[in-house]
Order: C-alpha cells, then structure tokens, then sequence
C-alpha cells in the first residue's frame, strides 16, 4: 500500500475514533474534548486554563473545527477566534492515549496527554503550567487526566519506553498536529530497516505536504516489562469478574511465548494495512482476542473463556430481541463475532442476565475467574525464576489480595468482590437450625435435613446474617423464614438484629481496598459488638416467674445485691484495613474480658474510641448493658492509645477484680482474691512499671486515678 493512502487511512480512522470517544463521553464532559486541542492553539482569556501571553501556543497543521469553536462559545459567549498565520508553530502536536478503547465511556476512566514542543528552555515553565491548569480543569469535569510534555529533541534520545509507545501507536488519539511517522512505515520495512524507510520518506517528501513526527519504533519486549505489566494487570483484576479476563489471558499467552512476543501496537498495523476500517475490529480486546483465536496453544476452555468476557464488554444482549439498539454498529459487529463462535446453548442467556444475577451465578463466575487467577500467578512465579527477575512488591501484594477472597481463616467472613455482588438480594430468605449447639443454615430455598446444600453455615447467628448481608443476600426488601427447631431465637430478634446490621457500616463498607492498605499488616478500624445475642441467660428465680430484678446497684457486671453479672455472651464484628470483617465471640462470666483481650491483640493503635454499633436484644437491661459496654471500651481503648508497649487496667465482673495486662503483641487478664481492696492489688510489686487505670465504676470519686496519675 502506498504512503499517501496509509496517511489517508490512518487520518480517516483517527477521525472516527475522536469522534466515537466524543459521542460516548457523557455531555457534561463532550467540551472537554472539542476544546483540548484548542487551548493550545491560542491563548484567550476567555477560555480555560490561560496562563498568560506569553505561553507558547499554536500547532502545526491545525485549523480548530466547528465543534471546538462552538465548545468555546458555549462556555463564554465574548469567546472569538481569531485566525493568526504564524512563522514557526512552537507546538508539534497534541496527543490522547485512551487505553478504554472504543466499545464503552466507562465511568473514573484515565487518559493520557502528551504535547509536544519544539525546543525553547525559557517557556517550559509555562507549558508545564498549562498542563497543570488543564488536569485540575479535567479534574473538575470528571476526568483523570495524566500529562507529559515532550521535546522534539527528546524525542531521539529514547524518552520514551517500548511500552509507552506501544500504548501510543495502538490507543493515540492526533488531537492536532503532526502525524506519527510509524504509521506510514509497513509492517515489512519496520521489521527490514525502520531507520532506512524513514529517512526516504521525509528525505523523498513521498507523504506530501504531512508535518511528521517521529517518535521512533518499540524497541522489543523486554522480561521485565513482560513481567511487570502481568502482574500488574492481575493485581487489579483479582476484585473484578470476566471483563479483565481476555487481557488477562493476553497476558498469560505473551508470558508463555517469550521470546517470541510482539507488541499489540503491531498487530493494529498489520489489520490496517490489510485495509481493515471498522473501528470495533481494531478495538484492542478484539484484537487480543483475535490473536488468542489463531493460537494453537491455548486450550478451548481459555479460548472460550476469552470470548465470553469480550461479548460481556460490548455489553448487548443478544438472547434478547432489540427493536431499536442503543449502539446500532457496536451489536452489529458482536452479533457478526458471536456467530463464529460455537457456545453452549445457555450461556448465552445466563451472560445477559450477570446484571440480575443472583448469589450462586455469582460465586460461580468468582470462583471461574480465581481459578484463573491462581494459573497466572503461578505462570508469573515460574516466569520470575526461569528469567532470574526481581518480582518486587506485586508479588507480595498479588497473595495478600488473593487472600482477602479465600476462606483461609475461621473467623473471616468470607465475601465476593464488589463487582460481583449481587445487585439484587433474594425476596425470601430461609433461616434454618435443627438441633441445641446445631449450625445456623441460610439458604434460598427451604431446607429439609442437616444434609440439604445452605448457601453458607455458621455456629453463630450473627455470622451467618452477617455473611448474608455483606453478600447482598438479605436486604431491606428481604422476607425472612426462620425454622428454628430449638425455639432459642424468636422471629422478632432475628428481624432486629438484620435490621441492626443493615444500618452498620457492614452495608456500606464495600469499596475496592488500594494497593497501599494491603503494603501493611490488617489493622483494627472499626468494632461492633453485640451481647446476649443467641445464648441461655442464667435465671435466678425472680427471672423464672416473670419478674425483673432492679436495683441502686445497676452496674450490668454487678447488678443488685446479688452482684450478678448480666453480660454472659459476646459476640464482636472487626472492620480491618484489608477491608475484611472477622466475627468472634466469648461466653462465659468472663465473656468481656475475652472481648477485651481479643480487641487488645489487634493492638488498635490507630481505632476510634467510640464504638460503631453496640446493641443487646434483652428488654430489662439492653440499654443498660449497652451503655456499659461503650463506656468500658472508650475506657480501655483511650488507656491503651497512650500506653500501647504496656498497660494494665482493673475492673470489676460479679465483685471479683480482674487485672488485665498488655504489652506488645500479648494481652491476658488475671483474677485477684475475692475480697481484695483495690489498695492491695495496685500496691503489688512488680518486676517492670506499667500505668494502670481502675474502671470508673470501682472509682466513682476519681481517687485512684487521681493518685495514679501523680
């Protein structure tokens, strides 16, 4: 194919992808775009992002189109443009990586701008303060914007990466300027000598009037660039579902035919010069996909794999009849894909329904695509070692977030990522326990036996309903069916405390957890605790006929002359930094020291002092004891943030004091003699100081903390 028609093709398909960005880019958003090239061009004050005449401005081969000139106008009507011919154009071109592709606008998308200048040390300054000014104004619109600013001369000093122009040459947008000499080199003279056939086509003028820039061919794939791009591609697709999983694969396939890898970017350029034009063919998944297909070595589970997460990102649902389709080219064009591929009959129907889909389809698509996961990770080990490659902090962070997923300790609640959550829970939810001690059952349908197939079990309650609804399982809208054979928990508890959940942070605290949290050890954020949920209270006989006990002496761990402790069951929900929720509980009359220590071994340096939800069903003294327990734990915990090497605190549980001691990475409690003054106990000697705080209940004047603070 000759010059002039590569330059025209390649204009022509530039022009298509703008135009496509622009049209799918909500309208908030469309100047933004129409405007870009513009700003550059001139300086007007009464555009964005002016920054003073003496910026350098205007760009090679640019006339601003109507819609740029009309964007300007729209956002100030006193905006002119003024044609002005200059001399020497200080600006060479403006750029936009779109890495998104052409099937979508998807929402927090990143672009990528790169302006280039002919050199000029004194101005700079001012052009990298244009681009600032230009990312804060996307910022404003909505828009990630990353900029680069580029000089003509660095240009042939290797500035730029085999990456970075790979991800040029294959999602570069010519905003304005001068067209990208590579593209009107063929596949053949690139591969033979690229130098030669560049110097004869600007030497021989065989590309007319074209200003060119050459930003020079990608150097080959290097292991470590290899490396790196997959392990970071599967460290941000290890929360999501099928949509990474094609450039995933991709991935997988370049790792296992090293040395014998190309980049994608080359791939485009053979579909062009083919005479390829359709915008979706050239869409980089199409094309990873595409390659897979040609692949002999790829098994027809990865191939499938690959070809359902494409169909699940041009997002048409073709088991259902359109009469008028949204995107009338983008159905077109994956109806055409589709019918070369030959599916199971189903899976059609049940791909078009991922958006109301419910818990099981969801485990099955998470448990799909960590299957997956697992291979690649596995496949980057034995790339790391094989080419003697530093894995650096990815390969730590790659387990750690596999982890979150995997039900690899007891008291973890297991969950699904937030993209695979169901978007609607199920209308009747099914609640079952069939024998004293049993398991809790939750499932979709009614259960018969122990045997039946739950959704998920637990010893305790509260686990299951807090699985349930950090699952998407139960919600508002949820009829909840309890079949309790022991007749322990009554209907009207259980809808309380579902409720209780639902308005906690268990319910909003979804969010996908950053890189950065997973660097450090899980650390305590937030604590809630629940008391006497789903155990039998010790009964004296005022409790037996109906009665309920009061009393001066209304101290829930020494209630009325008695001294009885009312707190005989704990059960606690631990928010981490991983953003995981651990479940524990303590029963017992020493069920809130248990509590106590279990919170200390966290060593929750960095946790609120208040409590994110405290609640006891019990009638009588439920807010009594709730009031206790958020006093006793703001006690400890504010102790425990100024002394966390070591401390001791003193409290009294059914007229018995109890001395709890922590110091880095342990924390017990020890009981002392009945009947020992509290004199006696902190005037113990002991080997090593450690400041100690008496519960305010056993010093309500203040005396002993006074005396210990002195």
């Amino acid at each position: 194919m000759e010059p002039k028609r590569v330059l025209t093709n390649f204009q022509s398909i530039n022009r298509s992808r703008i135009e496509r960005l622009r049209e799918l880019a909500p309208k908030s958003q469309q100047a933004f775009f129409d405007l870009l090239a513009l700003l550059f061009h001139i300086n007007s004050e009464d555009l964005p992002v002016y920054i003073s005449d003496d910026t350098p401005a205007g760009i090679v081969d640019y006339q601003p189109s109507k819609a740029a000139l009309d964007a300007g106008q729209s956002i100030n009507p006193h905006f002119n443009f003024k044609h002005r011919p200059l001399r020497r154009y200080p600006l060479l071109g403006a750029y936009l990586i779109n890495d998104n592709g052409n099937l979508h606008y998807q929402e927090n998308a990143e672009y990528e701008l790169w302006l280039v200048h002919i050199d000029d040390a004194k101005k700079v300054e001012l052009l990298q303060a244009k681009l600032t000014a230009i990312e804060l104004w996307a910022k404003s619109l909505g828009i990630t914007l990353h900029t680069r600013l580029l000089s003509e001369q660095s240009l042939t000093e290797d500035a730029l990466s085999a990456d970075d122009l790979n991800r040029f040459y294959l999602n570069g947008l010519v905003l304005a300027g001068s067209i990208p000499l590579w593209w009107v080199i063929s596949p053949e003279q690139e591969a033979s000598d690229y130098a030669q056939a560049a110097q004869t086509l600007t030497q021989q003028r065989l590309l007319g009037h074209a200003s060119i820039v050459d930003f020079g061919p990608p150097a080959e794939v290097d292991a470590h660039v290899l490396y790196n791009h997959a392990a970071a591609l599967l460290l941000n697709a290890i929360d999501q579902g099928l949509e990474p999983v094609v450039t995933l694969l991709y991935s997988q396939l370049q790792l296992n035919s090293y040395p014998n890898v190309s980049w994608l970017c080359h791939q485009l350029k053979e579909a062009l010069y083919q005479g390829e034009k359709d915008l979706f063919a050239l869409d980089p998944h199409v094309l990873k996909l595409q390659a897979m297909m040609n692949h002999s070595s790829l098994s027809a589970d990865q191939k499938l794999l690959a070809q359902q997460s494409v169909y699940v990102l041009f997002n048409e649902r073709l088991s259902q009849r359109v009469s008028h389709a949204q995107d009338p080219m983008r159905r077109r064009f994956i109806k055409h894909l589709y019918s070369t591929w030959t599916w199971p009959q189903h899976l059609t129907q049940v791909l078009d329904k991922r958006s109301k889909a419910n818990y099981r389809q969801c485990l099955t698509e998470f448990q799909q695509v960590m299957e997956l996961h697992h291979h690649i990770k596995q496949d980057l080990d034995k790339f790391a070692k094989k080419h003697a490659l530093d894995k650096g902090f990815n390969a730590q962070l790659i387990e750690n977030k596999q982890a979150l997923f995997e039900d690899v300790a007891p008291d973890i609640i297991p969950y699904l990522p937030a993209s695979l959550l169901p978007s609607d829970a199920k209308e009747h939810v099914y609640l079952h326990r069939f024998k004293a001690n049993g398991n809790w059952f939750i499932s979709d349908t009614p259960l018969q036996s122990a045997g039946d197939q739950p959704l998920f079990k637990a010893q305790s309650l509260l686990h299951v309903m807090t699985w349930a609804v950090r699952n998407h399982v139960l919600n508002n809208i949820s009829q909840l069916n309890i079949a309790d054979q022991t007749q322990q928990i009554s209907l009207n508890v259980a809808i309380k405390l579902l409720q209780a959940l639902l308005r906690s942070p268990l319910s909003t605290n979804t969010s996908t957890i950053s890189g950065s949290a997973l660097e450090k050890p899980p650390e305590l954020n937030q604590l809630m605790l629940f008391i006497n949920l789903d155990h039998e209270a010790p009964q004296d006989k005022l409790t037996q006929q109906g009665l309920v006990r009061t009393s001066l002496q209304n101290d829930p761990l020494n209630h009325a002359l008695t001294r009885q402790n009312l707190i005989f069951a704990v059960e606690g929900l631990i928010y981490s930094s991983w953003g995981q929720w651990h479940y524990f509980s303590h029963t017992g009359n020493t069920a809130v020291l248990g509590m106590i220590n279990t919170l200390l071994l966290w060593q929750p340096v960095n946790c609120s002092n208040k409590l994110s939800l405290c609640w006891c069903p019990s009638e009588a003294h439920g807010q009594a004891i709730e009031r206790r327990i958020e006093s006793l734990y703001s006690d400890v915990i504010t102790h425990y943030h100024l002394n966390s090497e070591c401390g001791d605190y003193l409290v009294s549980i059914s007229e018995k004091n109890y001395l709890i001691h922590w110091q880095t990475g342990s924390c017990d409690y020890t009981a002392m003699p009945k009947g020992q003054a509290i004199q006696t106990t902190l005037g113990t000697e002991r080997a090593q100081f450690s400041r100690t705080k008496v519960d305010t209940y056993l010093d309500p004047n203040g005396l002993f903390g006074q005396l210990l603070r002195l």
